[in-house]
């Protein structure tokens, strides 16, 4: 949440506190939701250092959990992770993954649309400017939908750079 806040140093401060602790207790979930955490602190930052090994690691977690809502968001986690560092395929199929996850277990559907303008994002940044449209547009429909506009607003933000990427100009 400090993340998210925009107290970035907070953030970093609170989310290297857990992280031992976490593992002295052999609390899976919460060093697998911390790792997360990580990846989105590195795309909000810039500062970009070990968040896709966290990423990595997280998925791991979920995966021995076996929780699909802490999995789907892992997989977002390594979107994120994984789209800071440019690596567009890595990131498309971690997104994949989690959209499969979402639709077909019905799990974390209030991400849906979240994961949806990360999975445009990403088609972007791969130069896939028609699917990453179609991607972007089903986001902010589902965020519609699903009455988040915090989503439909990064979908909205995203949408416009793909415009902007195929030339259109209104």
């Amino acid at each position: 949440v400090l993340s998210l806040l925009g107290d970035l140093d907070a953030a970093r401060e609170c989310l290297a506190h857990v992280d031992p602790v976490a593992r002295e207790r052999d609390e899976r979930e919460i060093l697998c939701w911390n790792n997360n955490s990580w990846a989105t602190l590195e795309r909000l930052s810039g500062v970009i250092v070990d968040g896709d090994v966290k990423a990595h690691e997280a998925v791991a977690i979920a995966e021995s959990l076996g929780s699909p809502f802490s999995h789907a968001h892992a997989l977002s986690a390594l979107v994120c992770a994984q789209a800071v560092r440019g690596k567009w395929d890595e990131a498309i199929a971690a997104c994949e993954q989690a959209l499969e996850i979402v639709t077909s277990r019905r799990i974390a559907v209030e991400s849906e649309p979240r994961f949806l303008a990360a999975y445009a994002d990403a088609l972007l940044g791969d130069g896939r400017l028609r699917e990453a449209r179609s991607a972007a547009e089903s986001s902010i429909s589902r965020s519609l939908e699903r009455l988040t506009p915090i989503a439909k607003l990064d979908a909205e933000i995203i949408l416009a750079r793909i415009l902007l990427a195929d030339g259109v100009v209104y």
